[in-house]
């Protein structure tokens, strides 16, 4: 099978359009990677308070024990393994374990690596404290006790905080981890 003249110009037009659209596309890749929005934090503390039963609370409820047993200050964060481009991963924990370790900083951490949430399962193990009969949010004092106690406790694990039960207190933290360490050496002053 012999090709005519127009179609091997047909065929060289393609394989230059096919030849330009991978080009392009390559060009347009590198450009995205190098000039990809990279977060940018705020680096602030919320300093909010725990209810000065917090310890008895968590027995009560049967849930997030870890986060208020100690007396020191607890660091508590989650991270994800799956996903790179989110600012809390891998990469954050060993980078803040390993800036915690080089500065000589001994603090207990409790971190939940993938963590999700919970308050389904936190629900049914306190049905005893819900009241069945209303359909749409908390109705009786321990109902809103017991949703309270558990958004404080997820709002530590969905972001980064320094836990302090026995003043009563908890620092949100933002996710860099240079400010993190500064927040830690400041509050331990």
């Amino acid at each position: 099978m012999k090709l005519d003249k127009i179609e091997k110009i047909i065929i060289a037009v393609l394989a230059v359009i096919v030849i330009n659209a991978i080009g392009m596309n390559y060009y347009e890749h590198q450009k995205f990677i190098h000039n990809r929005t990279m977060p940018i934090y705020l680096n602030n503390t919320k300093e909010k308070e725990l209810p000065k039963n917090i310890r008895e609370l968590s027995k009560k409820y049967q849930t997030y024990t870890e986060l208020y047993k100690s007396d020191k200050p607890v660091l508590v964060y989650s991270y994800v393994t799956y996903n790179s481009s989110e600012h809390r991963n891998k990469e954050f924990h060993k980078a803040l374990t390993k800036k915690l370790e080089q500065e000589n900083i001994d603090i207990e951490k409790i971190v939940f690596e993938n963590w999700e949430e919970d308050t389904t399962e936190i629900a049914l193990k306190n049905k005893k404290y819900l009241d069945e009969t209303e359909t749409c949010g908390p109705s009786g004092e321990e109902e809103q006790k017991l949703k309270d106690f558990v958004e404080t406790a997820q709002l530590c694990i969905n972001n980064v905080c320094l836990v302090d039960v026995k003043n009563h207190k908890y620092l949100l933290l933002s996710p860099d981890v240079d400010y993190i360490i500064e927040e830690i050496k400041q509050y331990r002053q």
